[in-house]
């Protein structure tokens, strides 16, 4: 059986099994070390030190894979596990490349990493490979489906994208049932402080008729939020103006309204139609199509 070494599982999905893989989650930097210790590593040279990482590093030998993304990693690090896991390491980009991912794409480069992202603009203009954005299935589990208690709901960080989140909020207009929880570091009346547990969220979405989605002009990518409305069954509002480039756009596209400009007119008669069942494919956009896919890199 396959082994991949993750330093990052946000969807949990090292807790099920597959057929021919077994996923094993650690802590890339050691908790023997000061934290403080490691902030101050990481901005120098002497990231490259053993010291500072964890056990994963003496049982290396044991993994097919071994997969680190850009969030989770600097420029010192990169090299460290470069030296250790060699032509083993893949180094997968859930953020946009640009600023310091383009230094850590420059670093994978001159190192001979492959590198995989979720976005098909930068697959195309770094010529890197294109790994489609990913979701749990299991986690429908969290979204049974209850009374519509919301027409839209939307859960996320501001980041640069707030002006647009309340713009295409008030646009939504009167009459429509809204759940926003927007998290900001600078608390407003719009926003909150605190992020809330994906299970919470997830729980109420399976009491929402809608999913927004709201891409910011600089991470035109998929975001996990339609995947959660294909396989949480429910529809989906979008800026992202991309998606209809995806597979599932054409047999799904009764469910999904694209907002172009802002523009939310018709979102009304949208929202009053009837959800159209689909039967969908969507292994490819799961955790185990993920995996597929990053055992067929070289």
């Amino acid at each position: 059986m396959k082994k991949i070494l993750l330093f990052s599982d946000l969807l949990n999905i090292h807790l099920r099994k597959y057929p021919n893989c077994k996923i094993c989650v650690s802590s890339i930097y050691t908790s023997a070390v000061p934290q403080w210790i490691i902030k101050v590593a990481k901005r120098s040279f002497v990231s490259n030190i053993g010291i500072l990482y964890s056990d994963w590093k003496e049982r290396i030998e044991q993994y097919d894979k071994v997969v680190i993304t850009d969030s989770d990693i600097n420029k010192g690090a990169l090299n460290y596990l470069s030296k250790v896991a060699g032509n083993k390491t893949i180094l997968y980009y859930w953020n946009k490349i640009e600023s310091r991912e383009l230094e850590l794409y420059k670093e994978a480069t001159k190192l001979g990493i492959k590198q995989a992202t979720y976005n098909l603009h930068d697959a195309m203009e770094y010529k890197i490979e294109y790994i489609p954005q990913f979701w749990n299935g299991e986690y429908v589990k969290y979204a049974k489906q209850g009374d519509i208690k919301w027409d839209v709901i939307f859960c996320g960080r501001a980041k640069n994208r707030l002006d647009n989140i309340l713009k295409i909020k008030q646009n939504i207009g009167g009459g429509m049932r809204t759940n926003f929880w927007v998290v900001s570091d600078e608390k407003t009346e719009d926003t909150v402080k605190e992020g809330r547990p994906y299970s919470d969220y997830l729980h109420d979405v399976g009491s929402s008729a809608a999913i927004l989605d709201v891409v910011g002009e600089d991470n035109w990518g998929l975001t996990w939020r339609p995947l959660e409305a294909l396989f949480c069954k429910k529809k989906l509002i979008t800026n992202y103006t991309d998606i209809v480039q995806y597979d599932f756009y054409e047999p799904y596209k009764n469910n999904i309204f694209i907002i172009k400009n802002g523009d939310c007119n018709g979102l009304k008669e949208f929202m009053q139609r009837k959800y159209d069942e689909v039967d969908l494919d969507l292994k490819k956009y799961d955790a185990q199509g993920w995996l597929d896919n990053i055992f067929k890199l070289n």
